[in-house]
Protein backbone atom coordinates (compact mmCIF):
# COMPACT_ATOMS: atom_id res chain seq x y z
CA UNK A 1 0.00 0.00 0.00
CA UNK A 2 1.29 3.47 -0.87
CA UNK A 3 2.63 5.50 2.05
CA UNK A 4 2.45 8.71 0.04
CA UNK A 5 0.34 9.88 -2.86
CA UNK A 6 2.09 12.30 -5.20
CA UNK A 7 -0.80 14.07 -6.92
CA UNK A 8 0.95 17.14 -8.33
CA UNK A 9 2.02 15.91 -11.76
CA UNK A 10 0.64 19.03 -13.46
CA UNK A 11 3.43 20.91 -11.67
CA UNK A 12 6.11 18.34 -12.48
CA UNK A 13 6.32 14.58 -12.89
CA UNK A 14 8.87 11.82 -12.65
CA UNK A 15 11.64 11.73 -15.23
CA UNK A 16 10.95 8.74 -17.47
CA UNK A 17 13.69 6.11 -17.56
CA UNK A 18 14.09 6.28 -21.33
CA UNK A 19 14.33 10.08 -21.17
CA UNK A 20 17.05 9.86 -18.52
CA UNK A 21 18.92 7.32 -20.62
CA UNK A 22 18.72 9.58 -23.66
CA UNK A 23 20.01 12.50 -21.59
CA UNK A 24 23.00 10.51 -20.37
CA UNK A 25 23.77 9.11 -23.82
CA UNK A 26 23.88 12.52 -25.50
CA UNK A 27 25.84 13.98 -22.57
CA UNK A 28 28.60 11.48 -23.33
CA UNK A 29 28.43 11.24 -27.11
CA UNK A 30 27.67 14.83 -28.14
CA UNK A 31 29.20 16.95 -25.41
CA UNK A 32 30.53 19.74 -27.62
CA UNK A 33 28.85 23.03 -28.43
CA UNK A 34 26.61 22.54 -31.52
CA UNK A 35 27.72 25.95 -32.81
CA UNK A 36 31.40 25.00 -32.86
CA UNK A 37 33.01 24.31 -36.26
CA UNK A 38 35.34 21.49 -35.20
CA UNK A 39 34.58 17.78 -35.53
CA UNK A 40 33.04 17.43 -32.07
CA UNK A 41 30.87 20.48 -32.64
CA UNK A 42 29.69 19.16 -35.99
CA UNK A 43 28.74 15.88 -34.32
CA UNK A 44 26.66 17.74 -31.75
CA UNK A 45 25.07 19.86 -34.48
CA UNK A 46 24.14 16.74 -36.44
CA UNK A 47 22.49 15.25 -33.34
CA UNK A 48 20.53 18.47 -32.77
CA UNK A 49 19.39 18.53 -36.40
CA UNK A 50 18.26 14.91 -36.17
CA UNK A 51 16.29 15.55 -32.98
CA UNK A 52 14.61 18.62 -34.46
CA UNK A 53 13.56 16.63 -37.52
CA UNK A 54 12.11 13.86 -35.32
CA UNK A 55 10.21 16.40 -33.22
CA UNK A 56 8.77 17.95 -36.37
CA UNK A 57 7.62 14.58 -37.68
CA UNK A 58 5.97 13.78 -34.34
CA UNK A 59 4.14 17.11 -34.14
CA UNK A 60 3.28 17.48 -37.82
CA UNK A 61 5.60 20.46 -38.18
CA UNK A 62 8.53 21.40 -40.37
CA UNK A 63 11.78 21.09 -38.44
CA UNK A 64 12.65 24.74 -39.12
CA UNK A 65 9.43 25.82 -37.38
CA UNK A 66 10.63 24.49 -34.01
CA UNK A 67 12.73 26.45 -31.51
CA UNK A 68 14.21 24.74 -28.45
CA UNK A 69 13.89 26.79 -25.25
CA UNK A 70 14.61 26.48 -21.53
CA UNK A 71 10.98 25.58 -20.79
CA UNK A 72 7.36 26.62 -21.15
CA UNK A 73 7.81 29.98 -19.47
CA UNK A 74 10.51 31.07 -21.90
CA UNK A 75 8.52 29.71 -24.84
CA UNK A 76 5.43 31.69 -23.77
CA UNK A 77 7.44 34.87 -23.26
CA UNK A 78 9.27 34.47 -26.56
CA UNK A 79 6.10 33.78 -28.54
CA UNK A 80 4.28 36.85 -27.26
CA UNK A 81 7.18 39.29 -27.25
CA UNK A 82 8.41 37.95 -30.58
CA UNK A 83 5.07 38.42 -32.28
CA UNK A 84 4.29 41.77 -30.64
CA UNK A 85 7.73 43.11 -31.52
CA UNK A 86 7.36 42.08 -35.14
CA UNK A 87 3.78 43.38 -35.42
CA UNK A 88 3.58 46.56 -33.27
CA UNK A 89 0.18 47.42 -34.74
CA UNK A 90 -1.33 44.04 -33.85
CA UNK A 91 -3.78 43.79 -31.02
CA UNK A 92 -3.53 40.83 -28.67
CA UNK A 93 -6.66 39.18 -27.28
CA UNK A 94 -6.49 36.92 -24.24
CA UNK A 95 -8.51 35.95 -21.16
CA UNK A 96 -7.85 35.55 -17.40
CA UNK A 97 -7.58 31.79 -18.02
CA UNK A 98 -3.95 32.04 -19.11
CA UNK A 99 -0.91 30.85 -17.18
CA UNK A 100 0.99 33.57 -15.22
CA UNK A 101 3.89 33.39 -17.69
CA UNK A 102 1.43 34.51 -20.36
CA UNK A 103 -0.63 37.04 -18.39
CA UNK A 104 2.44 38.71 -16.85
CA UNK A 105 4.11 38.98 -20.26
CA UNK A 106 0.98 40.52 -21.76
CA UNK A 107 0.79 42.98 -18.87
CA UNK A 108 4.34 44.10 -19.65
CA UNK A 109 3.56 44.39 -23.36
CA UNK A 110 0.49 46.52 -22.54
CA UNK A 111 2.54 48.78 -20.26
CA UNK A 112 5.29 49.37 -22.80
CA UNK A 113 3.08 49.51 -25.90
CA UNK A 114 2.34 50.03 -28.64
CA UNK A 115 0.36 46.78 -28.92
CA UNK A 116 -3.15 47.07 -27.42
CA UNK A 117 -3.94 44.09 -25.16
CA UNK A 118 -7.63 43.19 -24.87
CA UNK A 119 -9.18 40.90 -22.25
CA UNK A 120 -11.95 38.51 -23.30
CA UNK A 121 -14.63 37.20 -20.95
CA UNK A 122 -14.78 33.72 -19.46
CA UNK A 123 -18.03 31.79 -19.16
CA UNK A 124 -19.13 30.43 -15.75
CA UNK A 125 -18.17 26.91 -16.84
CA UNK A 126 -14.53 27.99 -17.16
CA UNK A 127 -14.47 28.17 -20.96
CA UNK A 128 -13.12 31.04 -23.08
CA UNK A 129 -16.06 33.11 -24.38
CA UNK A 130 -15.68 32.98 -28.14
CA UNK A 131 -18.91 34.96 -28.56
CA UNK A 132 -17.28 37.89 -26.74
CA UNK A 133 -14.26 37.72 -29.04
CA UNK A 134 -16.49 37.75 -32.12
CA UNK A 135 -18.06 41.02 -30.97
CA UNK A 136 -14.71 42.80 -30.74
CA UNK A 137 -13.10 44.87 -33.45
CA UNK A 138 -10.60 42.48 -34.99
CA UNK A 139 -8.10 43.17 -37.77
CA UNK A 140 -5.93 41.01 -39.98
CA UNK A 141 -2.69 40.26 -38.14
CA UNK A 142 -4.20 40.47 -34.66
CA UNK A 143 -3.25 37.69 -32.24
CA UNK A 144 -5.49 35.53 -30.05
CA UNK A 145 -3.91 33.75 -27.08
CA UNK A 146 -5.65 30.60 -25.85
CA UNK A 147 -4.55 27.68 -23.70
CA UNK A 148 -5.43 24.17 -24.81
CA UNK A 149 -5.95 22.90 -21.24
CA UNK A 150 -6.29 25.21 -18.26
CA UNK A 151 -3.49 24.47 -15.82
CA UNK A 152 -5.66 25.08 -12.72
CA UNK A 153 -8.98 23.50 -13.64
CA UNK A 154 -8.09 21.06 -16.43
CA UNK A 155 -10.91 22.48 -18.55
CA UNK A 156 -10.44 22.21 -22.32
CA UNK A 157 -10.70 25.38 -24.34
CA UNK A 158 -12.41 25.76 -27.77
CA UNK A 159 -9.17 25.77 -29.72
CA UNK A 160 -10.39 24.46 -33.07
CA UNK A 161 -13.52 26.63 -33.18
CA UNK A 162 -11.55 29.71 -32.13
CA UNK A 163 -8.82 29.04 -34.70
CA UNK A 164 -11.37 28.73 -37.48
CA UNK A 165 -12.84 32.15 -36.68
CA UNK A 166 -9.46 33.83 -36.09
CA UNK A 167 -8.01 32.58 -39.36
CA UNK A 168 -11.11 33.64 -41.27
CA UNK A 169 -10.38 37.19 -40.06
CA UNK A 170 -6.72 36.97 -41.09
CA UNK A 171 -5.51 36.68 -37.51
CA UNK A 172 -3.06 34.40 -35.73
CA UNK A 173 -3.53 31.98 -32.82
CA UNK A 174 -0.99 31.23 -30.09
CA UNK A 175 -1.62 28.17 -27.90
CA UNK A 176 0.00 27.36 -24.58
CA UNK A 177 -0.18 23.57 -24.93
CA UNK A 178 1.92 22.78 -21.87
CA UNK A 179 -0.83 20.77 -20.12
CA UNK A 180 -2.09 19.05 -23.28
CA UNK A 181 0.68 16.58 -24.02
CA UNK A 182 -0.37 13.64 -21.83
CA UNK A 183 -4.04 13.07 -22.66
CA UNK A 184 -4.53 14.63 -26.10
CA UNK A 185 -3.28 14.09 -29.66
CA UNK A 186 -0.79 16.94 -29.97
CA UNK A 187 -0.30 16.79 -33.74
CA UNK A 188 -4.06 17.16 -34.28
CA UNK A 189 -4.44 19.80 -31.60
CA UNK A 190 -1.54 21.95 -32.78
CA UNK A 191 -2.49 21.73 -36.44
CA UNK A 192 -4.77 24.76 -36.00
CA UNK A 193 -2.17 26.88 -34.16
CA UNK A 194 0.23 29.44 -35.62
CA UNK A 195 2.43 29.47 -32.53
CA UNK A 196 2.54 27.04 -29.60
CA UNK A 197 4.55 26.14 -26.50
CA UNK A 198 5.46 22.88 -24.72
CA UNK A 199 7.38 22.09 -21.53
CA UNK A 200 9.43 18.92 -21.18
CA UNK A 201 8.97 18.12 -17.49
CA UNK A 202 5.17 18.12 -17.79
CA UNK A 203 5.30 14.86 -19.77
CA UNK A 204 8.20 13.03 -18.14
CA UNK A 205 11.15 14.80 -19.75
CA UNK A 206 13.95 16.68 -17.98
CA UNK A 207 13.45 20.11 -16.47
CA UNK A 208 14.93 23.15 -18.15
CA UNK A 209 13.86 22.25 -21.69
CA UNK A 210 10.89 23.39 -23.75
CA UNK A 211 9.69 23.94 -27.26
CA UNK A 212 8.30 26.92 -29.16
CA UNK A 213 6.61 26.37 -32.50
CA UNK A 214 6.37 29.25 -34.96
CA UNK A 215 4.77 28.50 -38.32
CA UNK A 216 6.46 29.65 -41.50
CA UNK A 217 5.10 33.03 -42.54
CA UNK A 218 4.32 34.12 -38.97
CA UNK A 219 5.96 37.42 -38.02
CA UNK A 220 8.46 36.86 -35.23
CA UNK A 221 11.60 38.53 -33.89
CA UNK A 222 13.92 36.89 -31.33
CA UNK A 223 13.59 37.77 -27.66
CA UNK A 224 16.97 36.42 -26.51
CA UNK A 225 19.87 38.08 -28.31
CA UNK A 226 23.59 37.47 -28.55
CA UNK A 227 24.00 34.47 -30.83
CA UNK A 228 22.77 32.83 -34.00
CA UNK A 229 21.55 29.59 -32.43
CA UNK A 230 18.14 28.23 -33.48
CA UNK A 231 18.46 29.89 -36.89
CA UNK A 232 18.93 33.27 -35.22
CA UNK A 233 15.64 33.06 -33.34
CA UNK A 234 16.89 32.20 -29.85
CA UNK A 235 20.41 33.01 -28.67
CA UNK A 236 22.15 30.66 -26.26
CA UNK A 237 23.76 27.25 -26.42
CA UNK A 238 21.14 24.54 -26.84
CA UNK A 239 20.77 21.97 -24.04
CA UNK A 240 21.34 19.04 -26.38
CA UNK A 241 21.02 16.22 -23.80
CA UNK A 242 17.85 17.85 -22.51
CA UNK A 243 16.39 18.05 -26.00
CA UNK A 244 17.11 14.34 -26.45
CA UNK A 245 15.40 13.49 -23.16
CA UNK A 246 12.42 15.70 -23.98
CA UNK A 247 11.88 14.09 -27.36
CA UNK A 248 12.02 10.54 -26.00
CA UNK A 249 9.52 11.46 -23.27
CA UNK A 250 7.24 13.17 -25.77
CA UNK A 251 7.28 10.19 -28.11
CA UNK A 252 6.32 7.91 -25.22
CA UNK A 253 3.62 10.27 -23.96
CA UNK A 254 2.04 10.61 -27.39
CA UNK A 255 2.19 6.88 -28.05
CA UNK A 256 0.28 6.17 -24.83
CA UNK A 257 -2.09 9.13 -24.55
CA UNK A 258 -5.37 7.28 -25.36
CA UNK A 259 -4.68 4.65 -22.69
CA UNK A 260 -3.48 7.31 -20.28
CA UNK A 261 -6.60 9.43 -20.82
CA UNK A 262 -8.86 6.44 -20.16
CA UNK A 263 -6.96 5.54 -16.98
CA UNK A 264 -7.00 9.12 -15.70
CA UNK A 265 -10.72 9.51 -16.43
CA UNK A 266 -11.39 6.46 -14.23
CA UNK A 267 -9.37 8.08 -11.45
CA UNK A 268 -11.14 11.42 -11.97
CA UNK A 269 -14.58 9.83 -11.65
CA UNK A 270 -13.51 7.78 -8.62
CA UNK A 271 -12.20 10.92 -6.94
CA UNK A 272 -15.39 12.84 -7.74
CA UNK A 273 -17.60 10.08 -6.35
CA UNK A 274 -15.56 9.91 -3.15
CA UNK A 275 -15.60 13.67 -2.57
CA UNK A 276 -19.34 13.95 -3.11
CA UNK A 277 -19.73 12.48 0.36
CA UNK A 278 -17.56 15.23 1.84
CA UNK A 279 -19.61 18.27 2.94
CA UNK A 280 -16.42 20.33 2.98
CA UNK A 281 -16.08 19.89 -0.79
CA UNK A 282 -18.06 22.84 -2.12
CA UNK A 283 -17.63 22.32 -5.86
CA UNK A 284 -15.83 20.06 -8.31
CA UNK A 285 -14.63 22.03 -11.31
CA UNK A 286 -14.98 20.69 -14.82
CA UNK A 287 -18.25 18.81 -14.35
CA UNK A 288 -20.00 21.14 -16.80
CA UNK A 289 -17.20 21.27 -19.37
CA UNK A 290 -14.91 19.04 -21.35
CA UNK A 291 -11.77 18.54 -19.31
CA UNK A 292 -8.42 16.80 -19.39
CA UNK A 293 -8.75 13.95 -16.88
CA UNK A 294 -5.22 14.29 -15.50
CA UNK A 295 -6.27 17.41 -13.55
CA UNK A 296 -8.89 17.22 -10.79
CA UNK A 297 -9.72 20.57 -9.19
CA UNK A 298 -12.17 21.27 -6.40
CA UNK A 299 -13.14 24.04 -3.98
CA UNK A 300 -13.07 23.31 -0.26
CA UNK A 301 -14.39 25.09 2.80
CA UNK A 302 -10.87 25.57 4.20
CA UNK A 303 -8.24 27.91 2.75
CA UNK A 304 -6.06 25.91 0.38
CA UNK A 305 -2.77 26.56 2.16
CA UNK A 306 -4.14 25.12 5.42
CA UNK A 307 -5.65 22.09 3.72
CA UNK A 308 -2.52 21.38 1.68
CA UNK A 309 -0.39 21.42 4.83
CA UNK A 310 -2.68 18.89 6.50
CA UNK A 311 -2.72 16.73 3.39
CA UNK A 312 1.06 16.78 3.22
CA UNK A 313 1.29 15.60 6.83
CA UNK A 314 -1.00 12.73 5.91
CA UNK A 315 1.10 11.73 2.92
CA UNK A 316 -0.68 13.51 0.08
CA UNK A 317 1.05 15.98 -2.24
CA UNK A 318 -1.27 18.37 -4.08
CA UNK A 319 -1.29 22.08 -4.95
CA UNK A 320 -3.47 25.17 -4.98
CA UNK A 321 -3.15 25.64 -8.73
CA UNK A 322 -0.20 26.85 -10.76
CA UNK A 323 3.16 26.18 -9.14
CA UNK A 324 4.24 29.58 -10.48
CA UNK A 325 1.74 31.25 -8.14
CA UNK A 326 2.89 29.61 -4.89
CA UNK A 327 3.11 32.23 -2.14
CA UNK A 328 0.52 34.50 -3.74
CA UNK A 329 -2.33 34.94 -1.22
CA UNK A 330 -4.68 36.43 -3.80
CA UNK A 331 -7.47 34.23 -5.19
CA UNK A 332 -6.96 32.79 -8.65
CA UNK A 333 -7.88 35.16 -11.52
CA UNK A 334 -9.15 32.08 -13.36
CA UNK A 335 -11.75 31.34 -10.69
CA UNK A 336 -12.71 34.99 -10.25
CA UNK A 337 -13.31 35.22 -14.00
CA UNK A 338 -15.64 32.22 -13.67
CA UNK A 339 -17.73 34.20 -11.17
CA UNK A 340 -16.53 32.31 -8.09
CA UNK A 341 -16.42 34.45 -4.95
CA UNK A 342 -12.95 35.28 -3.57
CA UNK A 343 -13.38 33.36 -0.30
CA UNK A 344 -14.45 30.23 -2.12
CA UNK A 345 -11.69 30.69 -4.70
CA UNK A 346 -9.10 30.61 -1.91
CA UNK A 347 -10.17 27.04 -1.25
CA UNK A 348 -9.00 25.71 -4.63
CA UNK A 349 -6.99 22.48 -4.46
CA UNK A 350 -5.66 20.80 -7.59
CA UNK A 351 -4.88 17.09 -7.67
CA UNK A 352 -3.12 15.91 -10.83
CA UNK A 353 -2.27 12.43 -12.03
CA UNK A 354 0.76 10.93 -13.74
CA UNK A 355 1.43 7.72 -15.69
CA UNK A 356 2.06 5.77 -12.50
CA UNK A 357 -0.89 7.16 -10.49
CA UNK A 358 -3.45 4.52 -9.54
CA UNK A 359 -6.52 4.01 -7.39
CA UNK A 360 -4.33 3.44 -4.31
CA UNK A 361 -3.08 7.03 -4.43
CA UNK A 362 -6.57 8.45 -4.97
CA UNK A 363 -7.97 6.35 -2.12
CA UNK A 364 -5.18 7.54 0.16
CA UNK A 365 -6.14 11.13 -0.66
CA UNK A 366 -9.82 10.40 -0.01
CA UNK A 367 -9.03 8.81 3.36
CA UNK A 368 -6.90 11.81 4.29
CA UNK A 369 -9.73 14.18 3.41
CA UNK A 370 -12.13 12.11 5.50
CA UNK A 371 -9.79 12.30 8.49
CA UNK A 372 -9.22 16.03 8.11
CA UNK A 373 -12.91 16.85 7.87
CA UNK A 374 -14.22 13.93 9.90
Amino acid sequence: MSTRAYLDHAASGLLREKAQAAWLELSGEAYANPSASHQEGRKAKAALTRLRKQAGELLGRKARELIFTSGGTEANNAALRGYAGARPSARIFFSPLEHPSVSATLERIAQRGPNPVVSIAVKPDGVFDLADLRQREFHSGDLVVLQAVNNETGILQPLEETAKWVHAQGGRLFCDAVQASCTLDLAALLSVCDLFSLSSHKFGGPKGVGLLGVNEGVDFIPDLLGGQQEAGRRAGTETLPGVAGMLVALIEAQATWPKRAQKDQTLWEHFAKGLQAQPACLQILGTQSAHSPHIFAALFASPADELLMQLDLKGVSASSGSACQVGNPEPSPVLLAMGIQPEQARGLVRFSFGPETGLAEVDLALRAMGEIYG
